[in-house]
Order: structure tokens, then C-alpha cells, then sequence
């Protein structure tokens, strides 16, 4: 049974925040062990609620949907793209590009302080986290949306995708390259 237009605003309302509070209280309010724990839970919310609530809530059958027509390809391809750009960006701009004081000072208190533990948060915030992402965004927020907003769905999926990154954007970036670069 499709979600009806009172479900899906109510989840919408659960999920939605979620991510972009984790990232507000992680990287601005309280870094550290607080904002990490508070992280935690939102990205907690962010993953779970959507299987749950799908099954639970709007009784919809469980189902996997693989990638298919090149999904996982083509997004290598462009996360090599925009690797290549941010490294370009580096290259030409250097510390003007970025705020290194800010972003130390973030991985301190993250407790990110040796290559392994950094790499570890690199390569689950770039490939765990990213497909975990993509399933709540394109699918639960998107179907979602798409109950309430119809064929503007993709875009407020985008723009609400967008907040987030944009919250941890600005912790390093001038506005103008945190605009850009989300």
C-alpha cells in the first residue's frame, strides 16, 4: 500500500532533520564526544527509519532494488570527477581553497588524529555512508516527497540532500566556495 499523504509528511518530518542536526551539533555547537554521540543518532534516524517506517508504518513489502544500467559505474566515475576537481581546486588555491586551522581543529576533536583513523572516516563517510545516503534520499525522502510534491519530489529530495553537506561545507569554506562546492 502506497504511503498516504498524512504518513508520509510525518516521516518526512522524522527524517528529514535529522541529518542536517547532526551535522549543526557536530560541527558547529558541541564537536567532540557529544557531537560525535549526537551525530551517531541522527545518522541513526537517517538509516533506519526508513526501513522501518516503510515496512512498519506503510506496510510496504520489503524488496531490494540493485543498482542497475550502470548505477554503481557511473558513480564511481563522477566521484572521480569530483575528486580530480577538488584536487585541481587544491593544486591552484591551496589553504586560500580551504580553512586548515578549522579543519584541523575538527579532526582533533573527532579524535582523528592518526592516518588509520582518519582513512577509516574518510572511506566510511565516502562509500558506506554515501550508499546509505543515496538510499534514504533517492528512495524513502524522494517517494516521500513525491506523495506530497509530485514531480517537484527530485528537487526538494536535492535541496534537503544539499543542507546538510552545506551545514559541513561552511565549517572550511569561504560561503561562496561552500555554495558552490554543495
Amino acid at each position: 500500500m502506497p504511503p498516504t499523504r498524512r504518513s508520509a509528511a510525518i516521516a518526512l518530518a522524522l527524517v528529514i532533520p535529522a541529518p542536517s542536526i547532526g551535522a549543526l551539533v557536530s560541527f558547529w555547537i558541541a564537536p567532540g564526544p557529544i557531537g560525535l554521540y549526537v551525530y551517531g543518532i541522527c545518522k541513526a534516524v537517517l538509516y533506519l527509519t526508513p526501513v522501518f517506517w516503510s515496512r512498519l508504518v506503510d506496510r510496504e513489502p520489503l524488496s531490494l532494488s540493485p543498482a542497475r544500467r550502470g548505477g554503481f559505474g557511473i558513480g564511481i566515475a563522477s566521484g572521480l570527477v569530483i575528486s580530480a576537481l577538488i584536487w585541481c581546486t587544491w593544486w591552484v588555491l591551496g589553504d586560500r581553497a580551504i580553512d586548515i586551522g578549522a579543519f584541523k581543529s575538527v579532526l582533533e576533536q573527532n579524535g582523528l588524529t592518526t592516518p588509520a583513523k582518519y582513512l577509516f572516516a574518510a572511506a566510511w563517510l565516502t562509500i558506506v555512508n554515501a550508499m546509505l545516503e543515496e538510499y534514504a534520499f533517492r528512495w524513502f525522502i524522494t517517494t516521500r516527497l513525491e506523495v506530497l510534491v509530485q514531480r517537484q519530489a527530485v528537487w526538494w529530495a536535492g535541496a534537503v540532500f544539499a543542507a546538510h553537506h552545506l551545514i559541513v561545507l561552511l565549517k572550511y569554506l569561504p560561503a561562496p566556495t561552500a555554495v558552490l562546492a554543495t
